[in-house]
């Protein structure tokens, strides 16, 4: 498929005729020019790559969450232990232990 590019914004249009008007600026029709075969395939290319990497940085992000609580969860249970050890402790020195 052919690519156009806006001139004035560098809005890029897939098609086989220019817009009218750009969608981004406005720019009129005559404002977009026909991209050559081996930029546009760059470009297809290049979408691609940015689609997986989009992809790859939402995976990184539900990973830093669950870490996130992971960590938060970790800190209240060493939290909750240390509270219960000492529990056991106070029991220990108040001889009421066994």
């Amino acid at each position: 498929m052919k690519k156009w590019v806006c001139e004035t914004c560098g809005y890029i249009h897939d098609g086989e005729t220019p817009l009218l008007r750009c969608p981004l600026c406005g720019a009129p029709k005559d404002k977009f020019f026909l991209i050559p075969d081996d930029k546009s395939a760059v470009i297809e290319r290049a979408r691609i790559t940015n689609a997986l990497l989009m992809k790859l940085a939402s995976k990184f992000d539900k990973l830093a969450e669950l870490a996130e609580k992971g960590m938060k969860e970790k800190s209240d249970a060493k939290v909750s232990g240390q509270m219960i050890k000492a529990e056991i402790q106070a029991h220990i020195n108040k001889s009421i232990w066994g």
